[in-house]
């Protein structure tokens, strides 16, 4: 088939099965719980170097909860790689973008600009009026990718739930990561929009009330 998985596989039924792997009156796995302040590794050793003495041969499987939760992080670190290089790639894209878009609205209204300057304005205010609206693009973003990461989040339980009812599966919606979320896009859409901004409070009031 080219796939390891099938060629590797045998297809029985269940009764040969029971008689391959769990026959009558024969113990094919055991499960051990230690006492509390045993050196679980220690003893997996020992119990190893004793279970092959008595079988003669090494033909089984011994494996730790240690171990096993170090396989399973091992997987989740990767996971965790990948997700942090495209969370990565779509910050730099979404902070062009802000930045892009607030260039468009410092051109767009620059005659406003100049009128706001002509009537008072300084420079910090008609800095922070585009900061406090690049910031409020990065919130946006924020909430938008807040719900999309919570509905994908949903969407794997669901399946995993569907395709593997036995496993297991939490989601937890933590509050405080979605605040955390939502004020780093924040400072991100601040931090996108310094440049287009600083321009916009540069301008000089005469250049601005001419600009076509």
């Amino acid at each position: 088939m080219g796939n390891d998985a099938d060629d590797t596989s045998i297809a029985m039924s269940i009764d040969d099965a029971r008689k391959v792997f769990a026959p009558a009156g024969k113990v094919t796995g055991a499960q051990i719980i230690v006492k509390e302040g045993v050196d679980i590794e220690k003893f997996a050793e020992e119990l190893k170097e004793e279970y092959e003495e008595y079988r003669g041969d090494k033909n089984f499987i011994l494996s730790t909860a240690t171990a096993i939760l170090e396989q399973i992080n091992n997987i989740l670190g990767i996971i965790r790689y990948v997700v942090v290089g495209i969370a990565s790639i779509a910050l730099i894209v979404g902070s062009v973008g802000i930045a892009n878009t607030m260039y468009m609205a410092v051109l767009e209204r620059t005659k406003e600009i100049g009128i706001m300057k002509s009537v008072g304005a300084t420079n910090r205010a008609i800095l922070t009026i585009f900061l406090i609206e690049s910031a409020f693009f990065g919130i946006v973003g924020g909430i938008i990718g807040c719900i999309l990461g919570i509905g994908l989040a949903l969407m794997a339980k669901l399946t995993i739930e569907l395709f593997a009812p036995g496993l297991p599966f939490l989601i937890i919606i933590d509050p405080f990561v979605i605040g955390g979320a939502l004020l780093f896009s924040a400072i991100a859409g601040v931090i996108s929009g310094i440049l287009p901004a600083r321009n916009a409070s540069k301008l000089k009031p005469v250049d601005a009330l001419r600009y076509e």
